[in-house]
């Protein structure tokens, strides 16, 4: 795969999913990889990982206070939204498939925030610095982003579920020890 002239390849005919492989049927293939690059792509993330979304990006940094600086193209390469099972976390994985290696790995954490100033262009702050990930493709990049976005709101509701279901769980024992200590009182008069 020549990532130097990936926004000009045409893209190659459509793929499902299940050619992918025995254990990978949940994998989403991109659309401008061929059955092989895909096949490859799925033996990079491995085999206790799922590939939500892939593509191909070229990735950005911007670093500097504020990130106000200029970005500098980082690396090309084949990004994946990666449910990582055995760490029990989603990662966004960038591969060199010339170099058959990983070159950028952002763990999602809780406070992630993924904004999306252009279609084709979509950022977030990375562990230190700003990245920006420019999508070969536009359709590819909205299921990218859609990927990403759900998991985030999913992670959010069962945050907020967990919270309330704390609250009421205060609420009730310390509505209990109130009881108990009018009870109590009642008894010493």
């Amino acid at each position: 795969l020549s990532l130097i002239t990936f926004f000009k390849r045409p893209a190659p005919p459509k793929m499902t999913v299940s050619s992918y492989g025995p254990g990978h049927s949940e994998s989403r293939p991109s659309e401008l990889l061929t059955a092989e690059e895909n096949r490859a792509v799925v033996g990079l993330v491995g085999s206790r990982c799922q590939t939500l979304a892939t593509t191909v990006v070229q990735v950005y940094r911007s670093e500097g206070p504020g990130h106000s600086c200029r970005w500098n193209k980082r690396n090309c390469g084949v990004v994946c939204f990666v449910k990582d099972n055995l760490k029990r976390s989603y990662y966004i994985r960038v591969f060199d498939m010339d170099k058959a290696a990983l070159v950028f790995d952002q763990e999602i954490y809780n406070q992630f925030k993924y904004k999306v100033p252009r279609p084709y262009f979509h950022t977030f702050e990375g562990d230190d610095a700003q990245i920006g990930l420019n999508f070969a493709d536009e359709g590819e990049a909205e299921v990218f982003r859609q990927s990403v976005e759900q998991k985030l709101a999913e992670r959010r509701q069962r945050r907020e579920k967990r919270q309330a279901a704390k609250r009421q769980q205060h609420q009730q024992q310390g509505s209990g020890s109130t009881a108990r200590v009018s009870e109590i009182g009642r008894a010493h008069v």
